[in-house]
């Protein structure tokens, strides 16, 4: 079974894997799943692999169909307690793993979640009071990236053009996507450097996440949109998080961590913080699945969630005016 895989550009690496031969049976369905987690997974070291493989393969001997492989996802998932992995149909979810709420949710409610990701609460930004702009990054889905840049860009610098000195960066509704659009539009923010590292199973590293001539790059990419204002690289900032701010968010937020003059304001980020591949597989098929951390430029690692400095509570869609988190940091960059 001959696998040819091509390097794609998602959160982390996204790769697409495509097995040449016929349509595959369930027991082959099932070997082609176990081959990317063994040889990919930051987890893979958890678990004895000879001893997965048969307990899988005799939980899956009666199978017939994908639904009644999606147990034995489900326990393989379990088994390497990879929270941010999924096994998908046709992009549709078929086996995930979640040990529920953690002790830093303490202000999530699924019924929220639902509100933020369908985007009932959009993006904005403005002038909050003298020079202190605001502007709210929301989780993006893959496609049309310039164009989504640009929309952030084109904010930022219309804030710079207004006279905002020191801005509030609000991640609380950024429940993850493509991180493209996100740091290259906010790339006026960030000095020449690298602000966070990829590290495999091993911890080596594998590749850096950097700024460079106003533009954002991983892994040699960039969507290399033209820079539109400067002047605000060492600018102070607040990002403020929530429970809700997740995967690419939380890439985000590691590299304003890398940042100087830069602070914390909200809840714990929701702790889906792993670098992830995705990966094609015949007859429908795929898998996302943990491959990576993240340390910022201070060699910090983090395995669980992004920390707020201080906190606040966090209510969907109250009027920046009403909010409490924004107070808080309009007081902390007067200071600065």
């Amino acid at each position: 079974m001959k696998i040819v895989r091509f390097v794609c550009i998602a959160f982390g690496v996204c790769q697409l894997g495509l097995l040449h031969g016929q349509e595959l049976s369930m027991q082959e369905t099932l070997d082609s799943v176990l081959l990317v987690f063994e040889e990919q997974s930051l987890y893979a070291d958890r678990v004895n692999w000879d001893t997965l493989k048969v307990q899988l393969h005799t939980a899956a001997a009666g199978a017939q169909t994908l639904d009644d492989l999606s147990p034995v996802f489900n326990l393989l998932l379990e088994t390497l307690e990879d929270e941010h992995a999924r096994v998908m149909y046709q992009f549709q979810p078929l086996a995930w793993y979640s040990t529920g709420l953690k002790p830093q949710h303490t202000d999530f409610d699924f019924d929220e979640l639902t509100r933020i990701q369908s985007e009932e609460y959009g993006f904005e930004s403005g002038m909050v009071v003298d020079d202190i702009g605001y502007i709210r990054i929301l989780g993006m889905a893959p496609g049309d990236e310039e164009a989504k840049a640009r929309v952030i860009q084109d904010s930022l610098c219309s804030l710079v053009e207004n006279g905002a000195e020191r801005f509030i960066v609000d991640l609380r509704y950024n429940t993850g996507g493509t991180i493209f659009p996100m740091a290259e539009g906010l790339s006026a923010l960030f000095e020449k450097g690298t602000y966070a590292t990829a590290h495999d199973l091993l911890g080596e590293n594998t590749f850096d996440w950097n700024f460079d001539g106003g533009d954002f790059y991983m892994g040699g990419y960039s969507i290399g949109l033209q820079n539109g204002c400067g002047g605000v690289e060492r600018a102070p900032v607040v990002v403020l998080l929530s429970n809700y701010t997740v995967s690419s968010g939380e890439a985000l937020a590691i590299m304003l961590k890398s940042r100087p003059n830069t602070h914390f304001m909200g809840n714990e980020s929701g702790g889906m913080i792993t670098v992830t591949n995705f990966i094609q597989l015949p007859g429908d098929i795929s898998v996302v699945l943990s491959t990576h951390y993240l340390t910022d430029r201070q060699n910090t690692a983090y395995r669980k969630y992004v920390s707020a400095e201080e906190h606040f509570d966090f209510v969907a869609g109250q009027p920046l005016s009403e909010d409490p988190a924004i107070e808080g940091a309009v007081e902390w960059l007067s200071r600065q």
